[in-house]
């Protein structure tokens, strides 16, 4: 796994991100000397004479790779050359050299066992793994130079006192112990070098010193195979060295954010997970600050995503700046930072360091648009203070922002100060809300769009319901705004999209189905492109699909709320105005809107009976939908009386408890054969069509209070 506690690394600055590793920045090929790069070589990097040498994190990943891989032949290797040292004393046992070639393998044996003992001793004190990882190296390139050595005055030792027939077992010999120690060691060039090479010059000496008709080809030999194994090796290493590299480039690209450079959401965990295993061994407790750029929906919305995306950019660059060398920058999604302060369990501290941010951002960002401030809001929590866990510390510090950002834009709000439940409990329901379509705990319910003329069911308006574990159902307006500010009415509203189609494609093709949709997915690009695709997908007319919107969708920029609309009705849909008369209504909106229906405020209906104004702004509205050519649509009706003024005003359609509930799909079929087809208007007469009420389709005495009674 990648070493999160130094994401910061080259590869993030050679992207161009935020991010000022300084502590892995690579060097430029053209400023290192021929004693840098020979320095390097020496460090293990086999790439360090090429135009790309390794950068220091890129270093330990190759070293940590090469030592693998030197464990994984250790053992065959070991027995391999303890079979030559063995071979080698027998092989001379009645020359005089036997009694120095059995002192050789005793020392031989000594300097292997001193030296694991060693290098395992020095790895047990270093608690940096990064920095155990460079010592085991140079300890383990000093052990195979010295083996290199003594295998090398063995058959120094050995050719001083061989005959014609020993001294073609010493060659035999030599050429199998350089090629098993090339072999284990191939990827670790200062080891195959610091092995091969004293074993070739052994070999080499001890023919020159004892001459003979062979010796010129002999000498030839050993040469060229120490030659053939080193450049073996070091193609191996090269290999070995570009594959680690690469694995590890695919390693950081997964934990580095692509716009800023900064770490990701998954390096954010693995960062604070460290942190708190850290603070288990004893160290020190730290500080984690959650970061949200104030009115960046608003740069988004007014000058594009281009611009939004510099902004980030820009901010990432400030946080870096206004950071410690050793503090951990992530961005966690959209305009989102954190910032993980290690060694800063003091409040005063963090405070300092969350002012140095606020300052940074005060100073003026400039754009090709000109020059902006872009004030942040922070949210600290301490830990282990305010959470032992990392789970519970982001609640906090989410909390403490979600505070900070209700006092006022720039400000900064520790745990303490934002324990509210009201501040609790909404960034529950917004941590929820993430999870409860992958859950499967939404649904919809529906409820009749009955015609006035004849009570024929005309369609459905679809209602979508949250069934909260341990909460119960809960409706669209209790939680829809927390969907909007936490980003996931989209994926929201285009799962009822989808879900309503699905369901409406069963009914009969004259019921239509209305499904609200939010002023965030209005504004979204990709809502035509959703409805298209559910209209291809499931062969959905869109004729029968109605979007019902609602003021605030239009009032901020009422020109791409128009050109969002066309475009939607481009695709065979209509649209519909709900809760008209509830917000800010402007006729000359109303007039330009490409509207195909207006559904009146069920506020406006209840109080209809008791308050002439609301009735006279129902027959306006009235009025109002017959000269734009609108169908118009009463909302919330829940007594005969209110169905009669809705009737009398020239409404079209109507719904509410005096009909039905919102009903679930398994129950819509009863609503269908109540109401099979339109029946044509009865014969106007005193008291209506049953003698005791005014429904012009009540057919039968009584019809209307049970429909009243069964609501």
């Amino acid at each position: 796994m990648l070493d999160s506690h130094r994401l910061e690394n080259d590869l993030a600055v050679e992207r161009g991100g935020a991010v000022g590793a300084s502590q892995s920045r690579r060097v430029a090929p053209q400023e290192l000397t021929v004693v840098a790069r020979l320095a390097r070589w020496l460090r293990g990097d086999p790439l360090a004479f090429s135009d790309r040498p390794l950068a220091p994190l890129e270093l330990e990943r190759v070293r940590l790779a090469q030592s693998a891989d030197v464990r994984r032949g250790a053992r065959v290797s070991l027995v391999a050359l303890v079979l030559g040292a063995t071979t080698l004393p027998i092989g001379m046992w009645n020359s005089p050299a036997r009694a120095p070639l059995i002192a050789w393998v005793l020392l031989l044996a000594a300097h292997m066992l001193i030296s694991r003992a060693f290098r395992r001793r020095a790895s047990g004190r270093c608690a940096d793994p990064a920095l155990a990882a460079a010592r085991d190296f140079r300890l383990a390139t000093i052990q195979a130079i010295g083996s290199g050595a003594l295998w090398g005055c063995g058959f120094v030792l050995a050719q001083a006192y061989a005959n014609a027939g020993q001294r073609a077992l010493i060659a035999t010999l030599s050429m199998s112990t350089m090629s098993g120690g090339a072999l284990q060691l191939a990827t670790t060039l200062p080891m195959a070098y610091g092995f091969v090479a004293p074993v070739a010059l052994g070999c080499v000496l001890g023919v020159v010193l004892r001459p003979d008709a062979i010796a010129l080809p002999v000498v030839g030999i050993q040469l060229f195979n120490a030659g053939f194994l080193l450049i073996q090796a070091h193609f191996q290493a090269t290999q070995l060295a570009r594959r680690t590299i690469a694995h590890f480039a695919d390693e950081v690209a997964a934990r580095v954010d692509p716009l800023t450079g900064l770490g990701n959401r998954r390096a954010f965990n693995e960062r604070l997970a460290a942190a708190f295993e850290r603070l288990e061994g004893g160290g020190q407790g730290f500080a984690l600050m959650c970061f949200d750029l104030d009115r960046f929906k608003l740069v988004n919305d007014t000058f594009g995503h281009v611009a939004g995306d510099e902004v980030i950019v820009r901010a990432a660059r400030a946080l870096r700046q206004a950071s410690r060398e050793n503090d951990f920058v992530a961005r966690l999604g959209g305009d989102e930072f954190a910032l993980i302060a290690p060694e800063m369990s003091g409040r005063a501290a963090a405070e300092a360091l969350a002012q140095d941010v606020v300052a940074e951002f005060r100073r003026p960002f400039a754009f090709d648009w000109g020059d902006s401030a872009c004030s942040v809001s922070v949210g600290v929590a301490l830990a282990p203070d305010h959470g032992e866990d990392g789970d519970r510390l982001v609640r906090n510090a989410d909390a403490a922002l979600y505070k900070a950002k209700q006092i006022r834009r720039g400000s900064i709000a520790f745990v303490d100060e934002a324990e509210s439940g009201e501040a609790r409990e909404r960034r529950e329901l917004e941590t929820a809300l993430r999870q409860a379509l992958r859950n499967g705990e939404m649904r919809l319910d529906f409820q009749p769009l009955v015609d006035v003329a004849s009570g024929a069911t005309k369609g459905f308006e679809a209602l979508l319901r949250w069934r909260r574990p341990g909460f119960g159902d809960l409706p669209a307006s209790l939680f829809i705004p927390a969907a909007e500010e936490c980003g996931c009415i989209e994926e929201i509203g285009v799962w009822a999209l989808r879900e309503a189609a699905r369901i409406a494609a069963s009914w009969p093709r004259r019921l239509r189905v209305a499904v609200n949709v939010s002023a965030t997915q209005l504004k979204s690009p990709t809502l035509a492109a959703a409805i298209r695709e559910i209209v291809e997908t499931r062969g959905f007319d869109p004729r029968r699909l109605e979007l019902e919107i609602k003021e605030p969708s239009f009032i901020a920029d009422f020109e791409a709320a128009a050109a969002s609309l066309n475009a939607l009705r481009r695709l065979g849909v209509t649209v519909a105005l709900d809760d008209f008369g509830a917000g800010y209504s402007s006729m000359t909106s109303i007039a330009r809107l490409p509207l195909d229906r207006i559904k009146i405020d069920r506020a406006f209906v209840v109080d209809a009976l008791a308050n002439p104004r609301c009735a006279a702004v129902i027959r306006a509205a009235a009025r109002l939908a017959r000269e734009l050519g609108l169908a118009l649509t009463g909302e919330g009706v829940e007594t005969c009386e209110q169905f009669d003024l809705l009737r009398s005003a020239g409404c079209d359609e109507v719904h509410g408890y005096l009909f039905s509930r919102p009903l679930p799909v398994d129950a819509l079929a009863s609503v269908f054969e109540r109401c099979p087809a339109p029946l044509p208007p009865p014969a106007p007469q005193a008291g209506g069509a049953c003698g005791s009420c005014t429904l012009p389709w009540c057919a039968e005495a009584g019809m209307c209070r049970r429909l009243a009674a069964a609501g």
